[in-house]
C-alpha cells in the first residue's frame, strides 16, 4: 500500500507567523486529526509530522538533509490552482 512516510508542515512569506503558535500545530493535535482523515480514507499508514515555520529556510539551508536524510524526492503542494 503506498502512502507518505513523512510529512512536513511549514508556513511561507503569507502565513502569520501566529499560526504556528496555535495549539492545533502541536503535534498531539496533529496526529488526532491526520488519524481521524487516514481512518476515513481505511489508511493504516501515520506518517511520521515535522512542523517548521520557514519554508525558504527549510528548503535552502541543510534542514531538510536532518529530517529526512537521503531524501530522494520532493514534493511541494501549493494551494493556488495552476
Amino acid at each position: 500500500q503506498m502512502g507518505v512516510g513523512h510529512l512536513i508542515l511549514c508556513g511561507a512569506s503569507k502565513v502569520d507567523a501566529n499560526y504556528f503558535r496555535s495549539h492545533v500545530m502541536e503535534l498531539q493535535y496533529l496526529r488526532k486529526f491526520l488519524g481521524l482523515g487516514l481512518a476515513g480514507a481505511e489508511d493504516p499508514m501515520m506518517p511520521k509530522i515535522t512542523v517548521e515555520a520557514d519554508l525558504q529556510e527549510l528548503l535552502e539551508g541543510k534542514r531538510l538533509q536532518q529530517i529526512i536524510p537521503g531524501a530522494v524526492s520532493r514534493v511541494v503542494a501549493h494551494p493556488t490552482p495552476l
